[in-house]
């Protein structure tokens, strides 16, 4: 694979969310002021799925409007880099307010 290649599947899995027509509902979250990250604190939590729970970071919240049961949607982000080479993962972010789960 080229470089190339990589970075343009990257840059188009970072734009785009997944699954697009699934929602999250937050059951737990927890904030790690330890964790080195541009984003202090780190936030990670337990997300519910369609009946699935699974263990996240966030990404693009205000830590005052987190709460339990907060909707999240799902972005494919950058979490660090290793050896020069970056690695991806999903994320869950806040649902945009207005928008019905």
């Amino acid at each position: 694979f080229s470089s190339l290649l990589l970075d343009g599947w990257f840059d188009f899995a970072y734009r785009f969310s997944y699954p697009p027509d699934r929602i999250g509902k937050v059951m737990s979250y927890t904030l790690d002021y330890f964790h080195p990250s541009p984003e202090v604190p780190t936030t990670a939590g337990v997300v519910d799925v369609d009946g699935c729970r699974v263990y996240l970071m966030m990404t693009d919240n205000k830590i005052d409007e987190l709460r339990c049961d907060l909707p999240v949607e799902f972005t494919f982000r950058r979490i660090h880099e290793s050896g020069g080479k970056p690695n991806y993962f999903w994320k869950s972010t806040p649902q945009p307010s207005g928008v019905r789960s």
